[in-house]
């Protein structure tokens, strides 16, 4: 979508509907910079009400405070360890250092719901 067709309502760039979510995943590599208050990056989503014509926009932004994977949820921990599991069995030249060793950990023994079997279908 171009930039200036962010705001106009009469462009579609993907609906996700009320009670539904989706995860987007990207790595994203910090510049060195010691200053934890600048924003590392910033998100722009716009949102309608039910029953609305115009939407709302927000901007979320975001601050790397220098916390490691480790100290990650479980949540991101299991969505981190899936797509690490597509890359490595397809040899991805974006893999990384991901390891089968690695996956596992992230992944097992974790507190989460498993409402619909995804998690330990996985």
């Amino acid at each position: 979508m171009n930039q200036e067709d962010f705001e106009d309502d009469e462009k579609d760039a993907g609906e996700i509907g009320a009670n539904q979510n989706i995860t987007a995943l990207y790595e994203i590599v910090p510049s060195d910079n010691p200053n934890q208050n600048d924003t590392t990056f910033s998100i722009d989503l716009r949102y309608k009400l039910p029953d609305s014509d115009s939407s709302i926009p927000i901007e979320l932004e975001i601050f790397d405070h220098g916390n490691s994977f480790d100290d990650s949820s479980d949540f991101m921990k299991f969505t981190a360890g899936v797509p690490s599991f597509s890359m490595l069995i397809r040899n991805s030249k974006y893999m990384g250092t991901t390891s089968y060793s690695k996956i596992l950990n992230w992944t097992t023994n974790l507190s989460l719901p498993d409402e619909y079997n995804f998690k330990s279908e996985f």
